[in-house]
This record gives C-alpha cells, structure tokens and sequence, in this order.
C-alpha cells in the first residue's frame, strides 16, 4: 500500500546505530512485523509504535471466475517430488527414507549449478497459474521468496497463498500480465550454488563434517530463512536443524583457518587476538548484532539487550576462546526401500528419544526408518568466549562423521559400545525427566 511503501522508505534512509533485530509471526491472511533498535545509550525503541512496521494485509492476485479455487496444479514429476521433500521438512518429517525418489529427479537435485533449486515446483507454480488463469507471466525470484508448501499436492488457492502471502514477494497484475518481483523486505544473500554443489559432492559417499557445513554457511543464509535449500541439505548432505541461532555459531566456526578449527574439535582454546580479521568479524556479529546471543553473566539481565555497554571498545584482546569436546556415537538411517534417500543424521540423544533399555519396545513402536541404520562418530564442541569475568558468551558447533557404504546395523545387531552409549543416553533422560519411564 502507499502507506507502507512510505514507511518502507523511511527504514530504507534511516541507518539503526548499533543493531536492527526483526521478528516475523505468520498467521492465516497478514504478516505481523515486530521488532525493535538498540542504539548505543542502551534504549529500546519499539518499532511498531513508531509507525514504521504496520500490520500488512497481504491481499492474493485475484483469479478469473472461470478458475476453480480447489483446482490442483499439474506438475513436473522433478518438481512434485522437490515439493514433497520441501513439505515433508516443514512438518518435521527429516527423514525421507521411506519415500521413493525419482532418479533423473536425484541426479538434477546433485547438480544445483546446473538446475537450479528455483527450477522446480515454485516456477512451476507460476507458469500453471498463468495457464489456468490466462495470464502472461513474467517473474523476477529471489531465494528468499520461497517458503514451505502447505500442500506437497497443492491446488491453485493453496499455491497463491504460499507465493503472494509472504512478505518478501511483491506483484503486478495488469491487463493480463501478472509481474512478480521482490519486496523491499526481501534482503537475505542468495544460496551460493556452487558452495551447495561443493557440500553435496562432499555428501555422496559420507556424511558432511562441521568444517564442510561451517564452509557452506559462510556463502549462504539458513535454510530457516531460505527453504529452498532444505532439500540439498536434509535429503543429500543429511543434517537438519541448523536455523536460528545456530547458524552465527557454523558462520563463526567456518570462518576459521583450519588449524584453529582442530584445536577447537580437540576441545584446545585460543585468544582473540590470534584469529583472522575474518574471524573476529564474525565473533562480533555474533556477539553484538545476534538478536538472543547466548550469554552466561552475573550481571543484571537488562544490561545484556546491549553488549555494547560491557563493551563499548569491542571485544578486548585478551579474550580467550575456550572449547570443551565430548565424543560420542551418531546414527544415519538408511533407506528402506530402493532409489530412496537416508534420514537425517541423529545424535545419541535423540535417539534415545525412540528406544529404551528394553529392545523389544524399541523393535513395537521405533518408527521404520530407525530400525536400519548406519552408525558414526559425532564430536560436540562447545565453545566459550570470556569477554569478561562476569560474562561468557556460549555456543556449540556439532561435527558428524558417518561413511554411507558398509553394514548397516538394528538395536539389537550394534556393537557393544554402541549400545552401551545408548543405554546411558537413556538413563540421562530418565533422568531429566526425573526417572520416569
């Protein structure tokens, strides 16, 4: 409207001073954008009291009385399985093992440089739009634009909501001709394909480690912020979960020399100032402009919503990176049935979530895809930063390693230390749970 785009102006000519954190709730029809400025005198500023982040009213391009709402979209057989995949994800389904993958489609999903993720079923969408409405189509799209599908079969309501109810994507609709374009809102890097390609050749034969995810993450936003990416990184790279806020800690990890992310993984510790510049950029980015940055201090926990006033110079020298590394074992489903993808890999905490120290409830209520796996070694670096003697800012960096190739292995055919650390990952969380069953 004329009224956000005037205040969309304002924020675009206004610089914050020290940090601009946004926060955005989906409901059914609008995007409620809230969010707040820290300056330098340690004041909040309450964006949405001064007018510049209304409530928007994402109204949807209206269709022709001749379309049905609930007709469903044709697509591609590539771009149908792509919106599985993405859909399935969005659900909390990270493991598609149990599904079948079209080969041709796996082999253009290894191949990003060439299709391109924006390929699939989000220019489909479009390109069926324009047919059954009798549009012309012409579409300038931003990774960013491409959200969840809230169908993995959508109908043409269904696909409008998904496409223009996000508030990165912006629309024309004008004697026939339907223009989609990025928002003003719309600011996150594009995914770096060729990084992408990198971590998927790295992913063929074994699972990626940290330094490879770390790597990629300093090309690309999350996959939170950008979905379209979830596919390469659940279904290929098999790993999950890494959005808000751990996606500063890998930037963080990734921008350090090779040697400084060993001694981290041996859990060794090092000083500011021996890191890089690069390093030590990303450490204040992830010190003073994350929007919950994980701070231990004895201090008042009003001073923490501005860093800059323990320290207002930066972070001194002096300060020392400490890092802790716990071992332990790691899990890979493997498919279940022919041309399907592995699962996501699983920690032993998580696993622990499906098993017990009986295996026979394990074998009755295990969903299938846990029931054949591979097992792997995962390394947990937890990391400190001790900017002073009353503060520590927290962060951990997980390293998987899992050869896809080999045995594969059930509860009851693992090796004894398998099942032994199986077995103590339970009693931690009965313990937790204070020894329930």
């Amino acid at each position: 409207t004329p009224a956000y785009e005037h205040r969309a102006a304002a924020l675009r000519t206004w610089q914050p001073p020290l940090g601009f954190f946004l926060s955005v709730d989906s409901s059914d029809q609008y995007y409620n954008l809230t969010g707040f400025v820290v300056d330098r005198t340690g004041t909040i500023v309450d964006m949405a009291a001064t007018g510049f982040m209304p409530q928007l009213d994402r109204e949807l391009p209206e269709l022709p009385t001749y379309v049905l709402p609930s007709t469903p979209l044709v697509f591609s057989r590539d771009a149908a399985a792509f919106c599985d995949l993405l859909h399935s994800a969005m659900r909390g389904n990270t493991t598609p093992g149990i599904k079948v993958v079209p080969p041709k489609f796996l082999e253009k999903l290894r191949s990003p440089t060439i299709y391109d993720p924006l390929s699939f079923h989000f220019s489909e969408s479009l390109i069926e739009i324009g047919r059954l409405s009798k549009w012309n189509v012409v579409a300038s799209v931003q990774d960013e634009m491409v959200g969840y599908p809230s169908s993995s079969r959508p109908n043409v309501s269904e696909a409008l909501y998904d496409i223009f109810s996000r508030n990165t994507t912006s629309y024309a609709l004008k004697e026939n001709w339907l223009i989609v374009f990025p928002s003003e809102i719309c600011e996150q890097p594009q995914i770096d394909r060729a990084a992408l390609q990198r971590l998927v050749e790295k992913s063929e034969k074994a699972t990626p480690g940290a330094a490879e995810i770390a790597r990629y993450a300093t090309t690309s936003p999350a996959p939170n912020m950008c979905p379209v990416s979830v596919p390469y990184l659940i279904g290929l790279a098999n790993v999950s979960g890494f959005g808000h806020p751990t996606w500063p800690y890998l930037r963080f990890f990734g921008s350090l020399p090779v040697w400084f992310q060993n001694i981290a993984l041996e859990g060794g510790s090092f000083a500011v100032h021996e890191l890089p510049l690069s390093s030590r950029k990303e450490l204040e980015v992830l010190t003073y402009f994350t929007a919950r940055p994980d701070i231990q201090s004895s201090l008042p926990s009003s001073t923490l919503t501005n860093p800059s006033l323990l320290f207002p110079n930066g972070i001194p020298d002096s300060t020392r990176i400490r890092f802790e590394a716990t071992h332990s074992h790691c899990v890979l489903p493997a498919p279940q049935l022919t041309d399907a993808l592995p699962g996501v890999v699983t920690s032993m905490r998580t696993f622990a979530l499906f098993t017990d120290a009986d295996p026979k409830i394990f074998d009755e209520f295990a969903p299938p895809q846990l029931t054949n796996f591979w097992i792997g070694d995962e390394t947990m670096a937890r990391f400190f930063v001790d900017l002073s003697p009353a503060c520590v800012l927290r962060g951990f960096v997980v390293d998987y390693k899992v050869q896809k190739s080999g045995r594969t292995y059930t509860p009851l055919s693992a090796p004894e230390s398998f099942r032994t650390a199986l077995q103590k990952a339970v009693e931690e969380r009965r313990a937790k749970r204070g020894g329930g069953g």
